[in-house]
């Protein structure tokens, strides 16, 4: 059976868009029925020549002109910054009709407005990728938001092959409407930020009473690690939290201390604030 030719344009290989293309690359070995050929844009001369000489993407075509991928590629990605957005659909050219899936990996920009910016694209997926997919094991530690104006996105073509392109690199979560992407983007992209500064602070103590950092971040690393994987497998936190807690042990005097410090209201304070901050970049376009 002849293989079936994918043409995936990266438009703003930056962090993002590299991660991306290093999903895509990931993933190619494993969908046997298609050829992936991959396109990038850069920003600039400088840009294109470093994204060229990165052995990961020796096999990528890389572009200076959005124009160029949005001609020539199956599904894009718009791994741009918000604002830059309009910009490109702007410098898009008249006759530029897309049969293919818009991807937009930009934090605030609907799939009301994207269908708004590219009139003439087939169809719109909202995407929002964690860090952690740059963990080298990141099948197991990555994530995926996605969003997509179809009732089962699931039964879509495009789908089905976004979700082969991005699994071999982590879960892919499916949300229904905007406010859970938002809810969602949150807790799995903006989350790992927030986790970090708590993870930081325990080794800070740790250090504090004698231990060396080096060692602190390995132990913290693999505690978190075990503490997900106890959670994925079914543990409820408060279970976890109760199974540690012996009484009149050690760990209850610091859950105590957590709990008067208003841990868990702060914690979710910063989710409700990076929403409320994702709602009003929606708002600005």
């Amino acid at each position: 059976m002849a293989s079936t030719n994918i043409k995936i344009g990266v438009i703003g290989a930056g962090k993002m868009g590299q991660m991306l293309l290093a999903a895509f690359i990931k993933a190619a070995p494993l969908i046997a029925s298609m050829e992936i050929h991959l396109f990038a844009s850069t920003s600039s001369e400088v840009s294109s020549k470093k994204l060229q000489s990165d052995p990961r993407f020796v096999n990528a075509v890389t572009f200076t002109s959005n124009d160029e991928i949005l001609c020539v590629a199956n599904l894009i990605f718009l791994c741009v910054r918000p604002h830059q957005i309009s910009d490109i659909s702007k410098s898009a050219p008249k006759s530029f009709e897309f049969f293919g899936t818009l991807i937009s990996i930009c934090a605030g920009i609907s799939i009301c407005k994207l269908s708004e910016l590219f009139p003439n694209a087939a169809s719109f997926v909202r995407c929002m990728p964690s860090i952690t997919c740059r963990a080298s094991s990141f099948a197991s530690t990555g994530l995926f938001i996605m969003h997509s104006e179809q009732e089962d996105p699931k039964s879509s073509r495009d789908s089905v092959l976004i979700e082969k392109l991005l699994k071999p690199s982590g879960a892919i979560f499916w949300v229904k409407t905007n406010a859970e992407f938002d809810a969602a983007t949150a807790i799995g992209a903006s989350a790992p930020a927030f986790a970090s500064i708590f993870l930081e602070g325990l080794a800070d103590g740790a250090v504090s009473c004698g231990l060396s950092r080096v060692l602190a971040y390995e132990i913290v690393a693999q505690m978190v690690a075990g503490t997900a994987q106890l959670i994925s497998e079914g543990y409820h936190p408060s279970i976890i939290k109760d199974l540690v807690s012996t009484p009149g042990g050690c760990t209850i005097e610091g859950v105590i201390d957590l709990e008067a410090n208003s841990l868990r209201g702060t914690a979710a304070k910063s989710i409700q604030k990076t929403v409320w901050k994702l709602s009003q970049l929606s708002c600005n376009k």
